[in-house]
């Protein structure tokens, strides 16, 4: 199952290379600004996996946010939290 910090990562990959395009860059989001032709195609397309990101996101939260009502629901405890954070200055504290 994919986390919601690497569906945030993808798109925001996705969205520096949207901006790094120069054609796509000028048009700002706006698709039709841009010429009929490939850059045009190309701006719809990845507009189309933003979006697609975006809901697979909003679906992934609404999905956990579920989970952890049905949780609290049945045991009367809330969850506990994961940290999705690494160890500072990329050290093993298992030394």
């Amino acid at each position: 199952m994919t986390t919601p910090i690497n569906l945030t990562m993808l798109l925001g990959i996705v969205w520096a290379i949207v901006l790094c395009s120069h054609s796509l860059a000028t048009a700002q989001g706006n698709c039709e600004a841009i010429p009929a032709g490939p850059d045009r195609t190309d701006c719809y397309i990845v507009q189309s996996r933003i979006n697609r990101q975006k809901s697979e996101l909003a679906a992934t939260i609404a999905r956990q946010q579920a989970d952890a009502a049905t949780y609290r629901q049945v045991t009367g405890k809330r969850p506990k939290k994961k940290s999705n954070r690494a160890a500072p200055g990329g050290q093993d504290h298992e030394h």
